[in-house]
């Protein structure tokens, strides 16, 4: 506080011949900015650049009075200007504090730290710079590199697809692709899980209209992802999703192949596409000011814990699995984060809309060695209970009604807290994608960056990215924009399509397939000399139909693809009058 405070004759001189010597003691309060400046506008008096924060309130009369004419001809007195300062000062003061406290919560970095991306650049460090599809390429080449010993001669390549062929692992069954025909052992598509995946390479296949390329590889459907840890890998393994990052285990990613809520949809493109239209054409009749500025998630609330467990049929198993007892341990993580998801509307119920169809959260904490991560684990459990009826909401959501909120949130799975497919559509819906902190990962992960194409929030942080986006509508347009992207050239049909054919190439140059599976008569000879592999494998064909899906209530919204059994694959090679390839679009 200047108020009071004697100066010398040559010190009050020198602010009186230059006043703007005093202006220049203020400038780290950089709340204070002339108002009527746009962003991109020269730097206000202060020296600040008005471009870089917001004008706000009233011109301070310090400012007014050193530009305008003097009432009279007597020179300004020191004094006045001291007392003139202190009320610039108090002012400043003020306004700090006001702004300190709104801001608190608007981190203009929360959002943007996302464990992937940080472990994606300890594994790529010279790929920073690098074009999206470079980044998404290398991570498929390391995956490979880091599992699979790579083969230089015919025999090596011939050991390991026999090897493949002839596994007794149920979990590591062997699919062949050759000359756009799919072979896999006779009950593989029993799980639908599999079926799926067959449909999809059948789908990928008629999308681009060529041949998929001649691979053998085994495919890990399990949604945690691979379970050989790095460097102790044999065969070329396929997984949806890897639970703990890129790097702890085995698996090279391929997309899920169950995009889509609806049971029909299961592997089939085509079906995606359609369905994904729909989103695209309500979220178009949606613009952002008829949206409500909420953060919006349904899907189940359960657990796996096993003694009052009531919606897991594996319940029992699971816990022998886990060996925790009645705390789940980290299958639990997904249920956990739903918990604390949930809990957020409790609290803030002008931000959030985070409620769950089936409310059976976790209450068993016991087995978590973080004790502030179980006691808020226990407060936000007693919370989300109290208020179940508040939470709990039954009621089915389409996937169009997700374009009704400006904030689309997406959470771990329930099953094992790996990835959810509620993300697949999300990205479709025309508003701001917001991915829970987890290290989970999927195959087009290397293809996101937080502030471009989503952020990333958990229950500390979720608020303070909401609040910054509503203060700021440029990055919001920004961030939907980047959402549009990925949904319009990655999650396309195109994009899944292109991506498979680009894994089993990348495959097919680590291992040298070319040696072995690209001439009819040298694969035939190689089966028939290796006892069962024959009868191992056979045909899976997928019909191709003419889809015919223009009103929701149409018979073929619920039509599936008929997949149906083939000959062995050693009378399907025979049978073959040449090395033509046969693919249906």
């Amino acid at each position: 506080d200047l108020r009071g405070r004697r100066r010398s004759a040559a010190t009050a001189s020198k602010f009186s011949r230059n006043p703007r010597r005093l202006m220049a003691r203020v400038v780290l309060f950089p709340e204070i900015i002339l108002p009527g400046r746009d962003r991109g506008a020269r730097p206000s008096t202060l020296g600040i650049s008005a471009g870089h924060i917001p004008a706000a309130g009233p011109r301070p009369r310090l400012l007014e009075n050193h530009r305008r004419p003097r009432r009279s001809g007597r020179p300004t007195t020191t004094s006045t200007m001291m007392r003139r300062a202190a009320l610039l000062l108090s002012a400043v003061a003020a306004t700090a504090k006001k702004r300190a406290t709104k801001t608190a919560s608007v981190d203009a970095f929360a959002g943007l730290r996302w464990r992937p991306a940080d472990e994606f650049a300890r594994l790529h460090p010279d790929a920073a710079d690098a074009a999206p599809k470079t980044r998404l390429a290398r991570e498929v080449k390391r995956s490979i590199a880091a599992c699979v010993r790579p083969s230089k001669h015919y025999n090596e390549t011939a050991d390991l697809v026999k090897s493949m062929l002839l596994t007794d692992d149920k979990h590591r069954l062997p699919l062949l692709t050759f000359n756009g025909r799919i072979f896999a052992p006779p009950q593989y598509v029993v799980p639908f899980k599999n079926r799926g995946l067959v449909v999809m390479l059948a789908s990928a296949r008629r999308v681009r209209k060529k041949p998929l390329p001649n691979a053998v590889f085994s495919a890990n459907m399990a949604s945690r992802g691979g379970e050989v840890l790095t460097g102790q890998g044999e065969y070329p393994e396929t997984v949806i999703a890897k639970k703990t990052g890129y790097g702890e285990f085995c698996g090279i990613m391929i997309p899920n192949p169950y995009p889509s809520h609806e049971p029909a949809h299961v592997g089939d493109l085509e079906l995606w596409r359609y369905a994904v239209d729909e989103i695209r054409a309500a979220a178009k009749a949606r613009p952002v000011k008829k949206r409500d500025a909420k953060v919006f998630w349904r899907g189940s609330c359960a657990n796996n814990e096993w003694e009052r467990n009531r919606y897991h049929a594996m319940a029992d198993q699971r816990a022998l699995l886990i060996g925790d007892g009645a705390c789940a341990g980290t299958y639990e993580s997904g249920n956990r984060a739903r918990l604390l998801a949930a809990s957020l509307t409790v609290s803030d119920s002008k931000h959030f809309d985070v409620k769950c169809q089936i409310l059976d959260p976790p209450q068993n904490f016991t087995c978590i060695k973080d004790k502030a991560y179980a006691a808020e684990l226990t407060q936000a459990s007693k919370d989300v209970l109290e208020n179940s009826r508040t939470i709990e909401d039954e009621a089915w959501i389409d996937g169009t009604d997700y374009t009704k909120y400006k904030y689309l949130l997406n959470l771990p799975g329930k099953t094992t807290g790996s990835y959810s497919r509620n993300l697949n559509h999300l990205w479709a819906t025309g508003g701001v994608v917001l991915l829970w902190d987890e290290p989970i990962v999927e195959w087009y992960y290397p293809l996101l960056q937080t502030g471009v194409t989503h952020l990333v929030v958990n229950r500390s942080t979720a608020a303070a990215v909401v609040d910054r986006l509503e203060a700021n509508p440029a990055e919001y347009k920004r961030l939907v924009a980047g959402a549009a992207q990925i949904d319009k050239h990655v999650m396309s049909p195109e994009g899944i399509a292109e991506y498979f054919f680009h894994v089993l190439e990348a495959i097919r140059h680590h291992v040298r397939y070319d040696l072995v599976l690209d001439d009819r008569k040298d694969l035939l000879e190689l089966l028939e000399n290796t006892p069962g592999a024959c009868e191992r494998l056979v045909e899976w064909k997928v019909s191709s139909r003419m889809l015919k899906l223009k009103h929701p209530n149409s018979p073929a919204r619920e039509a599936w693809d008929v997949v149906t059994k083939g000959k062995n694959v050693c009378e399907t090679l025979l049978g073959m009058k040449s090395d033509t390839p046969f693919y249906q679009f």
